[in-house]
């Protein structure tokens, strides 16, 4: 904005004038300042960062600012707002650079292609040694590192599991998984799979008619698998066990007598 245009339209002063181009000088100094400046994340490396779908972005700023990727909540939502992208950030998973300005992270956000994921199928009746094989092929998971963290006490309270093993806790099923997924990621996405079946209402009551809890379930179910590994003699297998835990025959082979 010129002094002619503010002269003539305003019919300012010269020194008014002034005044009035000084402040959106600073205005405009400020605003780039606040939300061209970097942002350091004091690791000076990269930080992954995942956005869901369906999460808002009052969460992912929660996110952001948890990791310290941004070191304000209020510039990144006034950034959104001012250049109206508050609403089209793409799920997925990102390596923010450190020392990204406001405007360039909602960029990012917003235009830049997230990491792609990785299809892969967990069979039916796989065991933990053969899982670990299996996810050491698909993303360099270190087999030992995976089998320790199903046994490993501190991460399975963690998740709020009664159990000393994950074996059985782990739902075969076809996942995405990032092409550099963690083992703890892995597991942490495998035993919220199964965990969504249990709170299923109509698994809730059969367990009431079994009277049986979840672990016991699980326990059950990896009896059964390594009986047999076809599943039409599931069942046969299934109800020979039943009969034995309902009238406490050979309980001594049976680990859910004493769960």
């Amino acid at each position: 904005m010129s002094l002619k245009i503010l002269k003539k339209y305003f019919n300012l002063s010269k020194n008014e004038t002034y005044f009035v181009l000084s402040f959106f000088v600073f205005v405009s100094s400020l605003l780039a300042f606040t939300f061209y400046g970097p942002n350091y994340n004091q690791t000076a490396s990269s930080i992954q960062v995942v956005i869901p779908e369906g999460a808002s972005f009052n969460s992912v700023v929660e996110e952001l600012h948890a990791k310290k990727i941004i070191s304000s909540k209020f510039n990144m939502k006034a950034a959104a707002f001012l250049f109206g992208i508050e609403r089209n950030v793409k799920a997925g998973r990102y390596d923010i650079p450190d020392g990204i300005s406001y405007i360039s992270l909602l960029s990012l956000l917003n235009e830049g292609v997230p990491k792609e994921q990785h299809l892969v199928t967990i069979h039916e009746g796989i065991w933990q040694t053969d899982l670990a094989e299996l996810l050491y092929m698909e993303f360099g998971v270190e087999k030992k590192e995976f089998l320790d963290l199903c046994k490993n006490k501190e991460f399975i309270e963690r998740m709020r599991l009664n159990t000393s093993n994950l074996e059985g806790y782990l739902l075969p099923n076809t996942y995405y998984f990032y092409k550099e997924s963690s083992a703890e990621e892995i597991i942490e996405k495998l035993t919220s799979e199964m965990n969504k079946i249990f709170r299923d209402a109509s698994v809730q009551r059969r367990m009431k008619e079994l009277k049986m809890n979840k672990h016991q379930i699980l326990t059950m179910a990896s009896i059964i698998d390594g009986e047999s590994n076809k599943i039409e003699e599931f069942k046969i297998i299934s109800g020979v066990y039943h009969n034995r835990l309902k009238n406490r025959w050979n309980c001594k082979q049976i680990p859910l007598c004493n769960t």
